[in-house]
């Protein structure tokens, strides 16, 4: 896996600590302040409003009979949203990784919190969509912040009060991601219970649409892209005429030259050219690799058919496929043209010759 364990203590230890047995209102409770019933001359009630006051001509206290019409302010809910890691964007990420990102999500209310979790693909700039089932949501078992085998994928979250616990967005690279990939996930958290006030935005987050357009729900997502590096081999050919004509017996020098344009080195190189129509190998002609700024040499084999059989008497003209097995990586690109095969830099370009005669 590409990436290293995280490291959070710098942000908790385990599940976010918070005091046991919170007080207050719960959400979703109300805050009612209103008046008096008539005759009341005293609040009866908490949240009434009264009045009373003795007129100049009378003795006695008169009670005032006000308006009834109450104010009242329902109790929202109260949650904090974090990405433990800061989650900066992956620029090491290789094809068939599983691609971590951490999140911590606590209950700051007194009653029991529902939130509902996913992650779908974003579209930022050139970004591909690797599937649905590319973005997932798990819950992070032992708080380590990343994805472990046994850690179990959800769609809700349910925290008591003053709970907390960890959340990993896994980001799935497929086999066939490339050197220059990319693709965003976007993390949406959706709190169940109504909103009743101004939405509420963690570190980081940003308030979004409720995933099903209901405006009543306070839903906030988090956006990351994640990177592909990989190796990129591109390869040209060229040839030569050796006596600058082209008639049965002539020969002519073909040259091939590849080089690793990606970000990460390039294993277990294998060339293979099959000898052309009308033409046969001219014996002991193929040289072995040579690395750009290296001089190291590599092996060269030869195959009488276009199978996998090898024999390695040089000196044979039935050679129909001539191989080559590179003993060493090609390293990462240093600097030469991206889009061409350019036989240059140290160690990540490479050229082989072999001649044939024309029969």
């Amino acid at each position: 896996m590409w990436i290293a364990a995280l490291v959070l203590s710098a942000f908790f230890s385990g599940p976010l600590a918070l005091p046991a047995g919170a007080v207050g209102t719960a959400a979703q409770d109300s805050v009612v302040n209103g008046f008096y019933s008539a005759g009341d001359t005293v609040p009866q009630l908490p949240g009434r409003l009264s009045i009373a006051y003795t007129p100049v001509n009378l003795p006695a206290e008169t009670s005032y009979a006000g308006p009834a019409s109450s104010l009242s302010q329902t109790v929202d809910t109260a949650y904090d949203l974090a990405p433990l890691n800061a989650p900066a964007d992956s620029n090491a990420a290789r094809a068939r990784d599983t691609v971590s990102y951490a999140y911590g999500i606590t209950n700051r209310g007194n009653a029991t919190l529902t939130l509902d979790l996913s992650a779908v693909f974003r579209q930022i700039g050139a970004a591909t969509d690797w599937g649905a089932g590319a973005y997932k949501v798990f819950n992070d078992a032992n708080n380590n912040g990343v994805w472990d085998n046994g850690d179990a994928g959800i769609t809700t979250l349910t925290l008591a009060a003053d709970a907390s616990d960890t959340i990993v967005v896994v980001a799935l690279v497929p086999a066939s991601a490339v050197d220059g990939d990319s693709s965003g996930t976007r993390f949406f958290v959706t709190d169940r219970a109504p909103r009743t006030g101004a939405s509420v935005t963690g570190d980081m987050w940003e308030n979004g649409a409720p995933i099903a357009g209901n405006d009543q729900y306070d839903t906030q997502y988090d956006t990351v892209v994640t990177r592909v590096i990989g190796p990129n081999v591109r390869v040209a050919k060229t040839q030569v005429l050796e006596t600058g004509r082209a008639r049965p017996g002539d020969t002519i020098v073909f040259a091939i030259t590849f080089d690793n344009d990606g970000a990460d080195s390039a294993n277990n190189i294998t060339l293979y050219d099959a000898i052309p129509q009308n033409a046969i190998y001219v014996p002991n002609s193929a040289d072995s690799a040579e690395l750009a700024g290296s001089g190291q040499g590599y092996v060269t084999s030869y195959d009488d058919t276009y199978s996998a059989y090898t024999f390695n008497d040089t000196g044979n003209t039935s050679a129909k496929v001539i191989r080559w097995s590179l003993s060493a990586p090609l390293g990462v690109t240093s600097g030469d043209d991206p889009d061409a095969a350019d036989f240059t830099g140290n160690n990540d370009a490479g050229r082989v010759y072999f001649k044939v005669r024309i029969k």
